[in-house]
């Protein structure tokens, strides 16, 4: 095993084993908005979190546009990408609850008469098939050709979609297997426009967002809030708004700020028992298997059941939005910039880092930290070995700490947590374990989404 200079790590959903939960202070969740920034993860980014006492903070760092000067606050408006698919999912379960529609309707009852939807093995694909990614359509059409790559859902019209439907034939029955799909979440909010008459956003605006509240938030970016509109960033540099209408609106064209998502957030979690709040509540229950996880409709959910997220991702922001029940905690994730790949580790980093620790959050992801005391470099001087035979020497120079793993060179590791030591530029992380008289015994190795312990065997490192 080498110290690589990438990492290839996993969204570890947190485990079963219940813990009590820490508190995570402002200034460390702040701590971690600077540093995207500052590592040039992204030019901006706000966070909210729903604290288990029901109050919300919001954290912001960085500017609208890259080199610019307005910063971003909680009311700037961010493109949400995906995770506007569970607004139609949901639309989707209100409608069903005033009687407009059946989830079981299929969803040729809502299309046009000359559109030929696919049935295999005498199976119609149902409104709720596309609301769990299990209708067997594709992630994309196979006409989805856009004349503007930097804006490729602007010209896809009503009619691709029907003849896309009308000649596909999909590789397996509606219901037997996951496969995420924008072109059936796209095609569940086109079904319901139809069904009411009414444009996507209209649909949004009366049943979800005028209850809730969320006054900055629909399909064109908000020009009133106050907070200004982030421009979108990619590995280039700036790049266009997608404007994800016509029959693909449902699949993710909905632009908000942190403070109407976390409105939207403490719905989720609301145990009120209004209609809108059943629907919501009801989109979160786990209908299928999706890969490692299970979905609700619109909704991922850990195999626990302790939480349920969704990500989004356009061609110049990403984003996150995690539930945790059982703490009554939430987070969203506002990003200006493709580049900040992996929000969901740190979501739930925040949302409980006592189960998903800082070592597991992505290269250069974790903030520069100052020790409430000053740091005993010594206790931790010592060779450490594996089981397998690897050893680490462990040094303190340079003001700091030095580690060899088996021959290599000696490398600067620096504090990020108590007892927990990084090489950014590897990505390797050391925490240092102790026994019950607080002496340092032992060090795991955090690097490429695995880890190996190392016992303390001699204290004169060569």
């Amino acid at each position: 095993m080498r110290l690589l200079t990438s990492m290839a790590f996993s969204l570890s959903l947190l485990s079963n084993v219940l813990v009590a939960s820490p508190v995570q202070d402002s200034q460390s969740v702040q701590a971690l908005a600077d540093r995207l920034v500052d590592a040039g993860i992204t030019p901006g980014v706000a966070i909210g979190v729903l604290e288990e006492s029901g109050r919300v903070r919001t954290y912001c760092a960085g500017t609208l546009e890259e080199n610019g000067t307005e910063e971003v606050t909680d009311e700037t408006i961010f493109e949400i990408g995906s995770i506007s698919k569970t607004f139609t999912t949901t639309l989707a379960h209100i409608l069903e609850q005033q009687g407009r529609i059946s989830l079981s309707d299929p969803v040729s009852m809502h299309l046009p008469g000359e559109v030929v939807m696919p049935v295999v093995d005498n199976n119609e694909i149902m409104l709720w098939h596309l609301a769990t990614h299990t209708s067997g359509l594709p992630r994309m059409p196979s006409n989805f050709k856009p004349s503007d790559p930097s804006n490729p859902y602007a010209d896809y019209t009503n009619g691709q979609l029907y003849e896309f439907l009308s000649n596909n034939r999909p590789p397996r029955k509606p219901g037997e297997q996951y496969e995420y799909s924008n072109l059936g979440l796209g095609l569940l909010g086109h079904a319901l426009e139809r069904n009411e008459d009414a444009t996507y956003e209209e649909l949004v605006q009366r049943h979800i967002l005028k209850p809730l509240r969320m006054t900055h938030t629909g399909c064109s970016p908000s020009t009133t809030s106050p907070g200004g509109i982030a421009t979108g960033h990619d590995a280039n540099g700036t790049t266009s708004d997608w404007d994800i209408n016509g029959p693909m609106a449902g699949a993710g064209d909905l632009n908000s700020n942190v403070n109407d998502m976390m409105k939207y957030a403490k719905s989720l979690l609301s145990e009120s028992n209004a209609r809108l709040h059943r629907s919501l509540h009801a989109c979160q229950v786990p209908r299928a298997k999706a890969g490692d996880a299970r979905i609700g409709l619109g909704w991922f959910v850990s195999n626990s059941g302790r939480t349920i997220w969704h990500s989004g991702g356009t061609g110049g922001f990403n984003s996150y939005m995690g539930l945790f029940p059982e703490r009554n905690r939430a987070v969203v994730i506002l990003t200006n910039s493709t580049k900040a790949v992996g929000l969901g580790v740190l979501g739930r980093h925040i949302m409980a880092p006592d189960l998903v620790g800082v070592e597991t959050l992505p290269a250069g992801w974790t903030p520069d930290f100052t020790s409430p005391k000053p740091i005993d470099f010594d206790a931790y001087i010592g060779n450490y070995r594996s089981e397998s035979g690897n050893e680490f020497a462990v040094l303190h120079q340079r003001g700091g700490l030095v580690a060899r793993y088996n021959d290599q060179s000696f490398v600067d590791y620096e504090p990020i947590a108590n007892d927990m030591f990084e090489a950014r530029q590897f990505n390797a992380r050391l925490q240092f374990n102790r026994d019950s008289a607080n002496k340092v015994t032992s060090l795991t190795l955090f690097q490429n989404g695995a880890k190996q312990h190392f016992t303390l065997w001699g204290d004169k490192p060569m």
